[in-house]
């Protein structure tokens, strides 16, 4: 009976008083479902080093056409899986001269995973298929245009991130063989907090290594840097303008041709 008459007190002692009311409990949070929604409106389209909506080669980098990009993206509860899509539009300066040479209406799918590793590591792949369904097959050489892009990041994260990415991108048409390389890009970065937002720092390196080496020669080497600032709008909402530089190599021309700044404003909500 000593063990019921212990267990009895200890009951007593952990009841609230009679007319108290019991403490509540901490309400949990609900799980989100994980998803990503994200309208992008940039100045350019920079894409490691190559402004895409230039008219023609001759037209300098630093051309402004501007881009509405929606996008969304699921991460999978915490599996570290995500799937996701992103697309392209050229809002002025010859739209369907883009489109028909396979740059514009740009419709990309992609899958991809990452984990935490020790160390303060993080590993990261993603495939990406690049696909414009209004390419003319006269200008581009195919129709439904298509490209696979399979990326691995390794990423260490200390005072500042540094990380390291290689991709290799394939052109599934013959018609556009010679753009498939495999693409190095080192890249430093920090975050600082501003307010109650956050400024993210980044310079990268791009280097492409062309199957096909003597086929192609301009934009080979590229170089990044960026801010940008993202700012909470209430508790899922955010806004994050940002402004950046680019440089891509390109035979016979100087270096102001060689390079683009543009800025850019992105407008989303994480449910």
């Amino acid at each position: 009976m000593k063990i019921v008459r212990l267990t009895l007190v200890a009951l007593l002692l952990a009841a609230p008083a009679i007319g108290e009311e019991p403490p509540e409990e901490a309400a949990a949070e609900p799980a989100g479902l994980g998803i990503n929604l994200d309208l992008e409106l940039s100045s350019a389209y920079i894409f490691r080093g190559e402004n895409l909506f230039k008219h023609h080669d001759s037209e300098a980098e630093g051309v402004q056409h501007a881009r509405v990009s929606p996008s969304i993206t699921w991460s999978i509860a915490d599996t570290g899986a995500y799937v996701g899509y992103w697309g392209g539009y050229q809002l002025n300066g010859g739209v369907s001269d883009v489109i028909d040479a396979g740059y514009g209406a740009e419709q990309d799918v992609l899958v991809g995973y990452g984990r935490d590793l020790p160390h303060d590591l993080n590993l990261g792949a993603v495939l990406t298929a690049y696909v414009y369904p209004l390419a003319d097959p006269d200008v581009a050489g195919a129709r439904w245009l298509t490209q696979l892009d399979l990326g691995v990041a390794l990423t260490w994260s200390s005072a500042v991130d540094l990380a390291l990415k290689v991709d290799y991108y394939h052109s599934l048409q013959e018609a556009q063989a010679v753009y498939r390389y495999t693409y190095l890009n080192p890249a430093v970065s920090r975050t600082f907090t501003v307010g109650a937002g956050e400024l993210t720092a980044t310079g990268a390196f791009g280097y492409k290594l062309y199957n096909d080496r003597d086929a192609v020669t301009d934009h080979v080497y590229d170089v990044l840097a960026s801010a940008a600032l993202r700012w909470p709008l209430g508790t899922k909402a955010y806004v994050k303008p940002s402004l950046s530089f680019s440089w891509s190599n390109a035979a016979e021309q100087s270096f102001l041709h060689e390079v683009c700044v543009w800025g850019a404003v992105n407008l989303g909500i994480d449910l």
